[in-house]
């Protein structure tokens, strides 16, 4: 064999030997190949379906729009309603001598309440209220708040309330959506398992779901004869009203609500002996 001839057969026999190792990997791949261009061909028609050529028709769109937009007016109102629950209708009154009537059965059922678990009940605020009605809803927001701290005290077995003040931070949420007000309570009471602060704790945190109430700032000091005096800056979260002026925390504040004029005095009427 010449020298041509050996190179040749060598040449030939090594493309022979990788055709063969080319026609065994592609054998052995074919059935992967087969099921990838399945899946590529299933992607595919997917992407035709949900993207079709001309886009989708427009009132298709939106009616899906619309149902979208139901869906999370739905979640969001029932998100509302756990955390912000309208207040009864009684405390949010724009009739004065309504209002009025509100306050009294608020302090007569607070006291009551009071005497008979034992408890002394300071003196309460907001004895009367703004003939202003947006005042007034605001002062009525308050009283509400404050008659479900109290409650929850007088409940827990306080031994005295020494006093309920109208909290000084009244604020909004940035949106200005939602307005937390607060109050201001101090009370001294024993410490007991079964009563006092625990008690007064586990009250408020059963009164805060559904009814808007929280838990601003806790104080506790503790005596010598096993008694507390607390400090307790309980809030609640209601629908803001853009005429209370209300900024969120940290913004400064317009100025305070604008009072009503008292109403011009009339003269009375001239009688006969008057004009003589």
């Amino acid at each position: 064999m010449t020298p041509e001839q050996k190179t040749m057969a060598i040449w030939g026999s090594g493309l022979a030997a990788a055709l063969l190792v080319g026609w065994l990997i592609l054998d052995f791949r074919a059935d992967f190949l087969s099921q990838v261009s399945v899946s590529a061909t299933h992607d595919i028609k997917r992407y035709d379906e949900s993207h079709p050529a001309q886009g989708k028709n427009a009132v298709d769109a939106k009616k899906a729009i619309k149902i979208i937009q139901g869906q999370q007016e739905a979640a969001l109102t029932e998100a509302e309603a756990a955390l912000v629950p309208a207040l009864p209708e009684e405390f949010t009154t724009d009739d004065l001598n309504a209002a009025e009537s509100t306050y009294k059965e608020v302090v007569a059922s607070l006291t009551q309440k009071a005497e008979r678990q034992g408890v002394k009940l300071a003196e309460l605020p907001l004895k009367s209220f703004d003939s202003n009605p947006t005042v007034r809803r605001m002062q009525l927001a308050h009283v509400y708040l404050f008659r479900g701290l109290l409650d929850a005290c007088i409940e827990a077995g306080a031994g005295s309330i020494v006093s309920v003040k109208i909290g000084s931070l009244n604020v909004t949420d940035p949106g200005e959506h939602y307005a937390l007000l607060t109050c201001d309570i101090e009370l001294e009471t024993k410490w007991d398992k079964g009563s006092g602060t625990a008690q007064l704790l586990s009250n408020l945190v059963q009164r805060q779901r559904r009814k808007g109430y929280g838990i601003r700032l806790l104080e506790i000091e503790n005596h010598e004869d096993n008694t507390q005096r607390v400090r307790l800056i309980g809030s609640l979260i209601t629908a803001n009203q853009p005429e209370w002026g209300l900024k969120p925390e940290g913004v400064k504040m317009t100025g305070p609500l604008p009072a009503a004029k008292p109403p011009p005095r009339r003269r009375p009427a001239s009688t006969p002996s008057d004009e003589n």
